[in-house]
């Protein structure tokens, strides 16, 4: 290891770690989401190739711990280069409220659901500018009793 790519490594670990505990809970005050959000994203940011402009994604936080209280997280691998940090992870929560599928919604089970996610970041002035998010929604759907 070179000591860039440790520096590299070090710098997207952080990252995730920031990025984690940004989304670990619900911030209740509109205006301190909407700062602590714009410490970490660029607005807007691009999502999936579709340019989201930063308050929908503090709204969209907001209406996911409405859905979800995380009651985990488990990082399984931080990958880095240059301008890109690629995160997989589990995070486990209890289904509190209702969740807004790409099939539709999905009434309060209380059921607790594990996710697992990909997130590929593309970071510029230490913001994320870009992220391409894979997460197994078809699992979390089964898991919550969806007949698909």
């Amino acid at each position: 290891m070179t000591p860039t790519h440790d520096r590299n490594q070090r710098s997207a670990d952080h990252l995730v770690e920031r990025l984690l505990d940004l989304w670990a809970r619900p911030i209740p005050d509109p205006r301190e989401a909407r700062s602590a959000f714009e410490r970490l994203y660029a607005d807007p940011v691009t999502i999936n190739g579709t340019d989201l402009p930063l308050q929908a994604l503090v709204d969209r936080s907001a209406q996911m711990h409405a859905s979800l209280e995380r009651t985990d997280a488990r990082v399984v691998d931080v990958v880095s280069s240059p301008g890109k940090v690629v995160v997989a992870f589990d995070m486990t929560a209890r289904h509190i409220g209702t969740w807004r599928s790409a099939l539709g919604d999905v009434s309060p089970t209380n059921r607790t659901v594990t996710i697992r996610a990909v997130d590929i970041l593309t970071v510029e002035d230490d913001l994320i500018t870009e992220i391409v998010v894979v997460s197994d929604e078809v699992s979390l759907l089964a898991q919550l009793g969806v007949h698909l």
